[in-house]
């Protein structure tokens, strides 16, 4: 069996965080300022609520998947639920070193039939590797919209009033 679908993994893995649209997490914090991400909106949350969030599950799955399932989000929850003490910037790199512990576990794999083996989860089930990569795939993108959406409402950009960008 070839690697077909673990490199089309591979390439959405990538795409949802480093990608250049706006379904990319980094994607979505280029214009986002410091002032901003740590701003709280009218009925949302703060911008690095959701990049920690996004950065602890890539640690927290890559460990339970991938790695010897030492991590849990009481190992993260520290780092994840700080009000202070790290930058954009410092949590930025902690959400890559995540994808890369997560994708170097993707990456791993030898052919398509090992998506289908089960690995363990934080939550302590067993379930196909396919599952566990579509999970992280679509948290990633679930994430970005988020940012996105946080971003547009504090610097008043949303566009989906009527106003589209130029």
């Amino acid at each position: 069996m070839g690697r077909k679908q673990i490199e089309i993994f591979l390439t959405f893995l990538d795409r949802g965080i480093e990608g250049t649209d706006m379904h990319s997490l980094i994607g979505n914090l280029k214009d986002v300022t410091e002032a901003d991400y740590v701003s709280v909106p009218e009925g949302g949350r703060p911008i690095w609520e959701m990049v920690r969030h996004a950065a602890s599950a890539k640690h927290v799955y890559a460990s339970a998947a991938f790695g010897d399932g030492a991590v849990h989000w009481e190992q993260v929850r520290e780092r994840r639920d700080a009000t202070e003490g790290y930058t954009m910037a410092d949590d930025i790199e902690w959400l890559r070193d995540g994808q890369r512990v997560f994708r170097d576990g993707v990456a791993t794999l030898t052919d398509d039939s090992e998506l289908e083996h089960e690995r363990g989860t934080h939550w302590g089930a067993m379930v196909p590797t396919e599952r566990i990569i579509r999970i992280m795939i679509e948290h990633d993108i679930y994430h970005a919209g988020e940012v996105n959406h946080l971003r547009a409402l504090i610097q008043g950009t949303d566009y989906w009033a009527g106003r589209r960008p130029t």
